[in-house]
């Protein structure tokens, strides 16, 4: 049982500290979120979630464990199962959804019979905010919402913003938000399963296992999640040009790139660089 907190607490740390290495290392979401302070106090308010989540998961799993005269296998496969969508479901559902919250925001109908948004049930805010950023947030069909920031929306002209609804609502189309929920929770499966292995073998130390095991296991979540987010920006961009039948997406990204000195032309963890994004445009419209 102490070996199994250990490595929850491990996947709660590492969730955490993830999020801030994308913020640090990610230009576009530095300038987005970083320097505000509703990003620190949803950090705050992330940690304590799991960490509540937590305590509740070990005290539910452990009665039901013994109800059923689990073996210790199967206790730890539950553990596993039931953490690993736990201490990633803030982040990937309430994030976002609390970050409007802490701001002052308002309803947009422009666009809505344009999108389709009635339609695909998608509400549309604009939300105070001093730095140029767009996002979509919600996965279940009355959550679903697509914000703007105040600067960026008076910044975009009517087709620039259409532009970004459009690859907003290919998010959504595409359940962008789950795979990449689902591809952490099995990370953090198999990362806690082999963790719980080699610790079984006594091969190396138990602490040294667990800074060895949580480093690759952040690195690994980085990477292939910043990989998939590429991808899936891509495809948004394309979605967008397909629904418009121009490429307003790519407009409003010079423009922000623009008022932003470069930013979106910088590399990021995250986001395909202007410039990628573009080369991509021009490769798959003509096919």
């Amino acid at each position: 049982m102490q070996f199994i907190i250990e490595i929850n607490l491990v996947i709660l740390i590492v969730s955490v500290f993830t999020r801030l290495m994308f913020l640090v290392l990610n230009p576009h979401e530095r300038v987005a979120t970083f320097f505000r302070k509703t990003a620190l106090i949803n950090l705050v308010i992330e940690f304590f979630f799991n960490l509540l989540a937590l305590c509740v998961l070990i005290s539910c799993c452990t009665l039901v464990s013994s109800v059923f005269a689990l073996s210790s296998e199967f206790q730890y496969i539950l553990y596993l199962s039931v953490v690993s969508v736990i201490v990633h479901f803030y982040s990937y559902f309430f994030y976002y959804t609390i970050d409007t919250y802490l701001n002052k925001k308002k309803e947009i109908t422009e666009l809505f019979s344009e999108a389709n948004l009635v339609n695909r049930n998608i509400s549309v805010y604009e939300y105070d905010d001093k730095e140029f950023n767009a996002y979509s947030t919600g996965v279940f069909s009355n959550t679903r919402q697509i914000l703007f920031s105040k600067k960026l929306y008076e910044l975009l002209n009517k087709e620039e913003r259409y532009g970004i609804i459009m690859h907003e609502v290919a998010h959504f189309q595409h359940h962008d938000l789950l795979k990449r929920y689902m591809l952490q929770v099995g990370l953090t499966i198999v990362f806690a399963f082999c963790m719980y292995s080699a610790n079984q073998s006594d091969i190396i130390d138990e602490y040294l296992l667990t800074a060895i095991m949580g480093g690759l296991y952040g690195g690994l979540n980085v990477t292939l999640v910043g990989l998939i987010s590429k991808k899936q920006e891509h495809v948004a961009d394309l979605f967008s040009l397909h629904s418009t039948g121009k490429p307003y997406v790519i407009d409003a990204l010079k423009r922000m790139n623009t008022a932003t000195q470069g930013l979106l032309n910088k590399k990021s963890l995250s986001y395909p660089t202007l410039d990628e994004r573009i080369q991509f445009i021009k490769k798959h419209s003509r096919t």
